[in-house]
């Protein structure tokens, strides 16, 4: 930067009026005079100052390398030779002068303080901030004593006059001794920081009530303590309890009643906690205290904020940072506590049932019925703190855990492919309860206390598996596979969950048949028409999405502990890896609930390569028709069903609002459009008719379908085809009217038919309308849909509107399940890839076995199941039509799932250091026939790394004027025209991400041995590349990094890592880019904790 000399400096270094000695002693006079005395002092220490900074760099030779353009300015200007003559014979005289001012200036303006009482205190305090050399400071000690004097007055009589002025002379106070005590750390200081606390704390909302001491607190705490080789150790636990109590209290949903400030929530802003949070984490004291206090705050929201989802990522970070693998099963371990927050609270588990009693139970002492509260329902409220530790003791002696244990067992020995000894299974069952007797013992309270907060603030009812999910997330952030694959394994397995419905049905079979003999059933028909809930088939599955209340508990919580044992996967040959790599290839397969597959299969594709589980995956994902496997799957019915479900439900809700009725406006001829009114409006009222008619839901929609058939298509896009476009076009108003009457009637005309004939006695013979002129060619259009408009409002754009409801549920489920096949997938198994079709995502599972069951001997159960599954809303044709749009999607859909592949063989030809042939036509079409070796991992390195290349904007690209042509406009005298002169330029070319992306997959999977300093070039190689790559990259960079990085890499990984964190945030870079930070400090936090 370029400094001018201004002509005082050349002028005041020779005056009287620069003495210091001069002004300090008028310090002591009037306050007029003393603030004049302070303003003089101020600007000779600045113009002085200023000064010799400039000389400084003026006179250095390193400064006027990189400066070439300020130097060139200022000789350009006649100016340099005059400036560095005036250096060169003041520069020294400078050197000395200062630090006399500094000797003169500093006691002076300490005695002052001492001396006078007056607003000019807050003058005084500041310059002796500013006059202090950080260095060799001058009165360290008096300067301290002073900053302290100004904390531990806080409070006092002239507060309640002046409490702003005194909130900041605080805050200036704080700074001040922290630039002091970073040097040599003041005895006194926290505990004049503790007396400030406390003094604040007795009345927030009068003092410091906009939490400036406390944000300037948190700032500042660390460096009170000293810093570098001043750091003085015997301070750290002042400053932990100092930031836990800050956490503890203020205005969040968790704050420790113990703690309010008379006898409310504090008053502090939330930013505080976060800080506070975060400084834990830098600290590195980890006791009992600071870990449950950060556990704790995982589930911190600030009241009135309005966001129902918890997880205080502050709090996440701060635990990555402190747990350290010697703490496990230590007193301090968070993961203790953490583990049994994952699993849930002890209370939520399900009851047997007596049915001889009629009662509800947990367990049976003799007569005595066990209970986890008074509440004889299984809907009894969570565990309160004054019973959760007991419910713990409950639980491990509850009918339910013996018999989810004695899954466990045999899911193992199952595993173990050893032979079932029933006589065994009391020592695995006493062994089990020992060790969550042990477990609850140490970290129990920890947990109860999270436990007694969520049945207070019932956030599980605004947020499904808030505390398990949030607790299974610090887990993954901490590092802890063990303790992740556990849970997953004892308490979201197919087996665990599975168990969990089965006792529940069981449980509840015996309470139905109770329930029917109560209602007067006779025994003869308990077995066909008393219906049982919670079983495992479609009414039991769906009862428990309706009304079990903790289906979505154990399926949400299970989706989160499988994304952090797939995360956290080592490429150890143990038996816990081994079992769930084989949990996860169940997972891809089992449960009624579609969501699980595609998230196992997410969490498949982040371990380290397996051929077997690869096939496990594909085998899923894809059918190709002529194998001999059989092509049913319970969750592809359930998944389409939910689409179907969807159309209806839609479709008959624009019917029953009238919202359908719009179009009838837009009718030009008034009589038209009244009568389009009234046929519509009486629209629902004849479907409810027909529905009345009829006994099963299938009937019901198929008879009613002529009815609402036609508005299902105006408003989801199967409209007629246009001659000029070939595309489907929605019909005009009085179009779509004219259709559904002529419909409409002929319909009415064959039913009336039908009722005069013979086969009037046969129901079953009724004809069934097609609803819409059949004979008419029509196309799915869904992204031009007032459908795809809806959902556009609710952030879908049209393209994803249309992949939604145009693919069947179980094409959505397989592209899903494919994705992750494509991110799995090794080298060797890319030729498999690339020959997948669409034929073999669409193969049709086939009509659900419930539809060939003879209705007349159906039992009860049958009847309602039947009554559950959802039939296809439309016919035959729009189904073809359907699966002809669909096959073009999926054929776009495999097309930008194979690019990556396709791309990443000839990558680093196409995209050479400094030469990327992209942009070269004839070179690139060279490359098309090379094929990369990656195989080779260095080759996977460059190809991560090599994010943007920078090189000479070429003349033409595509024939055209690059977009990187900078151009310069000149005036030519001669021509009397403006030239335009082109300028040397650069061009950047970013690679493809999802190449780079593959290639990381690649790396994280690799499964063969790699040389240490091979693996250390590879872990810098890919920290670097975290800076320029997008999110999803950088999602994958931590991920192959966990696998990787060692702690002896953490120095040179959270340099480059930590900068591009710091810049980001101090740049505001939010969204994505802070929750990815927030994950990268987890990260490093990890890293700097392994073995």
């Amino acid at each position: 930067m370029l400094v001018a000399l201004p002509f005082v400096w050349l002028s005041s270094c020779a005056e009287d009026e620069t003495d210091p000695k001069i002004w300090v002693k008028k310090l002591n006079e009037s306050a007029e005079v003393r603030k004049d005395a302070l303003e003089k002092l101020e600007f000779i220490y600045e113009v002085d100052s200023t000064l010799l900074e400039t000389c400084t760099k003026l006179t250095d030779e390193e400064w006027q390398k990189f400066h070439k353009d300020d130097v060139k300015m200022m000789k350009d200007a006649g100016k340099w030779d005059q400036y560095t003559s005036f250096c060169g014979k003041y520069k020294s005289k400078l050197d000395k002068k200062i630090p006399r001012f500094r000797e003169v200036t500093i006691p002076a303006l300490i005695d002052a303080y001492k001396q006078h009482n007056d607003w000019q205190k807050d003058d005084i305090i500041k310059l002796l901030i500013r006059f202090q050399d950080p260095k060799t400071p001058i009165e360290l000690e008096a300067v301290q004593s002073l900053f302290l004097d100004v904390i531990d007055s806080f409070g006092g009589p002239e507060y309640l006059v002046d409490r702003e002025k005194i909130d900041a002379r605080v805050v200036v106070a704080i700074k001040g001794l922290t630039e002091l005590n970073k040097f040599k750390p003041h005895p006194q200081t926290f505990e004049k920081i503790k007396g400030l606390m406390k003094k604040i704390y007795a009345n927030p909302e009068q003092n410091d009530s906009i939490s400036q001491i406390r944000v300037a607190l948190v700032a500042s705490i660390l460096d009170l303590r000293g810093t570098g080789t001043n750091v003085n150790k015997a301070f750290e636990a002042d400053v932990a309890e100092i930031l836990v109590e800050m956490i503890r209290r203020g205005k969040h949903d968790t704050a420790d009643e113990a703690l309010f400030c008379q006898g409310r929530h504090c008053k502090q802003n939330f930013l505080v906690n976060k800080n506070a949070a975060i400084q834990l984490g830098a600290l590195g004291v980890a006791n009992k205290r600071v870990n449950n206090t950060l556990v704790g705050c995982l589930y911190s929201v600030e009241i009135g904020l309005g966001r129902l989802g918890k997880s205080f990522r502050e709090c996440k970070v701060a635990l990555s940072k402190l747990y350290k693998p010697e703490m496990r099963g230590t007193e301090i371990d968070p993961v203790g506590i953490l583990g049994l927050l994952a699993q849930g609270d002890p209370a939520r588990y399900p009851l047997s049932y007596d049915e001889k009693k009629d009662r509800w139970y947990a367990s049976k002492e003799g007569d005595n019925y066990v209970m986890y509260g008074a509440d004889p329902n299984q809907s009894t409220a969570r565990s309160k703190m004054k019973d959760c530790m007991s419910n713990y003791e409950k639980y491990r002696n509850s009918d339910y855990f013996a018999f989810v244990t004695r899954r466990q067992w045999e899911a193992e020995l199952k595993f173990k492919k050893e032979k079932i000894d029933p006589a065994a299974f009391e020592e695995y069952l006493n062994k089990k309860r020992a060790d969550h007797k042990k477990r609850t013992s140490q970290w129990g309270e920890g947990a109860c206390e999270i436990f007694d907060l969520n049945e207070k603030g019932k956030w599980d009812t605004k947020d499904s598996a808030v505390v398990e999910r949030t607790a299974l997330e610090a887990l993954r952030g901490m590092g802890a596979a063990v303790e992740t694959q556990t849970v997953l394994l004892d308490t979201y397995s197919s087996y665990a969950m599975t168990a969990f419905w089965d006792f529940t049905a069981e449980q509840s079979g015996k309470a139905s048949v109770v329930r029917c003999k109560k209602e007067g059933m006779q025994d003869a028909f308990i077995k066909t028409e008393c219906v049982p809930e919670f079983t495992n088939d479609i009414s039991g599955t769906k009862s428990q999405w309706n009304k079990l209340r903790d289906y979505n508990w154990l399926v949400d919580s299970s989706k989160e502990a499988m994304y952090g044992a797939g995360w956290l996967m080592s490429a150890a040959a143990n038996e816990l890896n081994a079992r769930t790599r084989a949990e996860m290839e169940l997972r891809l397969r089992w449960l009624q609930d579609p969501r699980s597959t595609t998230f196992a299969a997410k969490s498949l594709a982040m371990m380290p390569y397996n051929k077997d589980s690869f096939n496990a995956l594909m085998n899923v994902a894809s059918f190709r028709e002529g194998g001999t496997n059989k092509n049913t799957s319970e969750p592809w019915f359930i998944a389409t069903e939910l689409l179907w479900e969807q159309f209806r439900q839609q479709t008959i809700q624009l019917v029953q609002t009238g919202r359908n009725k719009g179009l009838c406006a837009k009718i030009e001829n008034q009589a038209e459009a009244k009568e389009c009114d009234t046929l519509l409006g009486t629209q629902f009222d004849e479907v409810m008719k027909i529905f009345q008619q009829w006994t099963y839901n299938k009937d019901r929609w198929l008879r009613s379908r002529y009815l609402w058939i036609t508005t299902m298509q105006q408003y989801f896009g199967y409209w007629p085809v246009d001659a000029a476009t070939k595309k489907g076009k929605a019909m005009e108003p009085k179009e779509f009217f004219v259709q559904f009457k002529a419909e409409t009637e002929k319909c009415k005309a064959k039913l009336k038919e039908f009722e005069g004939s013979k086969d009037k006695a046969d129901p079953k013979k009724e004809p069934i309308c097609d609803g819409y002129d059949t004979a008419k060619e029509y196309k799915w259009n869904i992204a031009e849909s007032q459908a795809a408009k809806d959902m556009k409002k609710a952030g879908l754009n049209p393209k994803e509107a249309e992949k939604r409801l145009v693919l069947s549920g179980y094409e959505r489920i397989r592209l899903e399940l494919l994705e992750s096949a494509f991110d799995y997938a090794s080298v060797g198994d890319f030729e498999r890839l690339l020959d997948i079709k669409p034929e073999d995502i669409m193969s049709d599972p086939g009509v659900h076995p419930l539809e060939n069951i003879n209705k007349d001997k159906a039992t009860a159960l049958e009847k309602q199941n039947l009554e559950l599954t959802v039939q296809r809303p439309w016919d035959d044709k729009m189904e073809a039509d359907r699966r002809a749009r669909a096959k073009e999607i999926i054929q776009e859909e495999l097309d930008s799932l194979k690019k990556p592949i396709l791309e990443l063989r000839n990558f680093l030809c196409i995209y050479k250091d400094n030469e990327p042939k992209k942009y070269i036509p004839e070179l690139t079409k060279e490359c098309e026939g090379k094929v990369d070796d990656l195989q080779n991992i260095s080759n996977l390195r460059t190809i991560v790394s090599r994010v943007v290349i920078t090189k000479e904007c070429p003349e033409t690209m595509d024939g055209k004027v690059p977009s990187c042509a900078v151009f310069e406009e000149v005036f030519n005298e001669k021509t009397g025209k403006v030239d335009r002169n082109r300028l040397p330029s650069s061009l950047e070319v970013i690679t493809p991400w999802k190449v780079r992306r593959k290639a990381l997959y690649l790396i994280n999977a690799w499964d063969k041995e790699v040389n240490p300093s091979d693996r250390k070039q590879m872990v810098l190689d890919l920290a670097k590349a975290y800076e320029k790559s997008e999110l999803t990259v950088r999602e994958t960079i931590l991920l192959t990094l966990d696998r990787w990085g060692l702690a002896e890499d953490y120095k040179a990984v959270s340099e480059t890592i930590q900068k591009v964190i710091d810049s980001e945030t101090a740049n505001m870079k939010r969204g994505g880019y802070f929750w990815m930070n927030q994950d990268a400090q987890c990260f490093l936090g990890r890293l700097q904790g392994k073995k």
